[in-house]
């Protein structure tokens, strides 16, 4: 349980620093508004004093699935072995040979949480660029702000986590599409893709039905994979392998987690579980089209709303999706809060919100809860065993549910809020 608390801690001394920060900005000017050069400097040192605390003072163990997956599987493939014929893999073909080139940098498992953290000051760069195309300067600094000291993404950037990369990539293509350079935008996400896993896809409904040409896009996003599949195909690969393996996977944090519980089902049960999730994400695919279509094309506000409604669909409706999966699209949710939530409504909510994603998972997993359904949890351990992480996420998705909210209003209504 330290490390929940320590988690926690972390969460909450970060954003309060933020919340200092912010009001000492407001006192130096009438907006509030912390320079952008600040800000990556600040998220920069942050990052880099955490780092250097957990692992070269500390030297605590890096428990993720860094040493238990990218890791040995960067290693075989600089030993000649192929994805997914030679070993098991749920990620994208090309992860293992993007691990190995850092491998080739640094043949230690903590080169992932040093490429990781990189790219986490990345997507803060390109989300602020984003943003600030919705022609409001404060408000681009203050969700900034908040996401450089935002401990959830941080603590996933600290321990080398794959989702990091994802959220760079997607910010860096979102800012792409909205500098009128389609091509770019997509032949990164095509990339990502490749290098990452089949979660990466869930933001391309949003990208592509943002983007007026979306021929272009969609020929250019599919271009890498196009390629990439068939060759390990041809060399004797079962790209399905990884995906087959990880059906029967399930987490808490979600919805189908507790209305399993109700209905006394597994999570596991993917065939219906499964569809539920495709049919919702479908639907918010559909719906994020159709809005983009009726205002002919998107601006940067309604395309960071909709990232933010169709991440949130799949944090609700997936039978995975903890809240280390916040990383894809933390920078988003920020803002969806901002705009409804101004002042020290947003730093309040910005500081649960930190907390309890911060350790949710943890908490699953130092409560006994891993690898079981909610019935099994409290069969084995008792009530009481499960009543902390029950607690934390209620909160979790009751912040959730108010952002589907928020955001789906957002999108769906026929003016804009202003910021």
């Amino acid at each position: 349980m330290s490390t929940v608390y320590a988690k926690a801690a972390i969460a909450c001394v970060l954003m309060l620093a933020a919340i200092l920060i912010s009001e000492g900005a407001k006192r130096r000017c009438p907006q509030g508004c912390l320079p952008l050069r600040q800000t990556i400097l600040l998220a920069i040192t942050v990052r880099a004093a955490l780092f250097v605390l957990v692992f070269a003072i500390l030297k605590m163990p890096l428990g993720s699935d860094v040493p238990a997956y990218y890791y040995p599987q960067s290693h075989a493939t600089l030993a000649g072995e192929l994805w997914n014929r030679d070993f098991q893999s749920s990620y994208s073909p090309l992860f293992p040979y993007l691990g190995a080139v850092l491998l080739k940098i640094a043949d230690t498992p903590l080169v992932f949480c040093v490429f990781a953290l990189c790219l986490d000051v990345v997507a803060l760069y390109y989300w602020h660029q984003v943003l600030k195309k919705t022609g409001s300067e404060d408000s681009a600094a203050t969700v900034s702000l908040a996401y450089a000291l935002s401990g959830p993404v941080i603590l996933n950037a600290l321990v080398g986590q794959q989702q990091i990369w994802i959220g760079a990539g997607l910010a860096f293509s979102a800012w792409l599409l909205l500098s009128d350079r389609p091509l770019a935008s997509a032949l990164v996400q095509g990339v990502v893709l490749c290098v990452t896993k089949i979660l990466a896809l869930l933001f391309w409904p949003v990208l592509w039905a943002a983007e007026k040409r979306k021929i272009v896009w969609a020929s250019a996003a599919g271009m890498l994979p196009v390629v990439v599949l068939p060759v390990f195909v041809f060399a004797g690969a079962d790209v399905l392998r990884g995906l087959r393996a990880e059906q029967m996977d399930f987490t808490s944090g979600n919805l189908v987690y507790y209305v399993s519980f109700l209905l006394d089902v597994s999570p596991a049960a993917s065939s219906t579980s499964d569809a539920v999730a495709v049919l919702c994400l479908g639907a918010a695919a559909l719906a994020t089209l159709w809005r983009f279509m009726r205002s002919e094309g998107g601006n940067a506000e309604r395309l960071i709303g909709a990232t933010a409604f169709i991440f949130i669909v799949l944090m609700l409706a997936s039978k995975k999706s903890y809240a280390n999966y916040l990383s894809f699209a933390y920078y988003p949710l920020l803002f969806v809060l901002y705009r409804h939530l101004r002042g020290r409504a947003f730093w309040v909510m910005s500081l649960v919100f930190a907390a309890v994603s911060s350790m949710q998972a943890s908490l699953w997993f130092a409560r006994g809860g891993n690898g079981l359904s909610l019935s099994e949890w409290i069969a084995q351990s008792g009530l009481v065993a499960a009543l902390p992480t029950i607690g934390v996420e209620a909160i979790l998705i009751a912040i959730y549910v108010a952002i589907l909210i928020w955001s789906g209003r957002d999108l769906f209504q026929n003016k804009s809020t202003p910021i």
